[in-house]
């Protein structure tokens, strides 16, 4: 794999699979950038305040990219015929969600405890559309052991692994899944994965 992504930005990067180079994105264009699905929101790479994308109502007042909320439909169906049932407990939530999430954060463990829990606003990958946190998929929970060994199949990620802390910057959140996409998904679980920003070749992010 060819993976030279700059913050802020997506480059030329190809994925190489079992069936040959998959080429998925060649420009650097806000609006390419704005509809990517491998944008990464860190805590070293920051969104706009007024970046947002077009959404769909998935479940009850939940809200994710169209693309996104079909995936999820069909990983939800799939871990209930496994029976683990799920189902949303966040899902897009904007710039000033975010604030407003993270100041009750700050307010109950202080800044350092928060910025562990919480991302800030800009920072977030809920901003994207991209992001769900599921119900029940906590611990070692059947779901979430299900989440982790199946989501790529669906084109999700567990985005913040336990082994991954020192990259991410965020503690363990086996409910937390992001959308990447099938074949994005497909080959970061060949190759065992456990980050995106190590995956597409940036920094470590583990503080602001």
């Amino acid at each position: 794999m060819t993976a030279a992504v700059a913050p802020n930005a997506t480059t030329r990067l190809a994925l190489v699979t079992s069936a040959g180079t998959v080429q998925v994105s060649a420009s650097t264009t806000t609006t390419t950038l704005n509809a990517s699905l491998w944008r990464v929101a860190n805590k070293r790479i920051a969104l706009p305040s007024n970046f947002a994308p077009a959404l769909v109502t998935s479940s009850g007042s939940f809200r994710l990219r169209r693309d996104c909320a079909a995936a999820y439909g069909s990983l939800r169906q799939a871990a209930a015929r496994a029976g683990h049932p799920t189902g949303f407990t966040s899902a897009y939530r904007s710039y000033a969600g975010q604030l407003s999430l993270y100041n009750s954060y700050v307010r109950s463990l202080g800044r350092v405890g928060a910025d562990r829990q919480c991302a800030r606003a800009g920072h977030s990958e809920h901003q994207l559309g991209l992001s769900i946190d599921l119900k029940g998929s906590v611990g070692t929970s059947a779901l979430a052991q299900w989440i982790a060994a199946n989501g790529w199949r669906y084109g999700f990620i567990v985005r913040y692994p336990r082994t991954a802390t020192r990259v991410t910057g965020f503690e363990w959140e086996p409910w937390h899944v992001r959308y990447v996409g099938g074949p994005l998904a497909a080959d970061y679980a060949r190759r065992k994965a456990t980050a995106l920003e190590s995956y597409f070749g940036l920094p470590a992010a583990p503080s602001y």
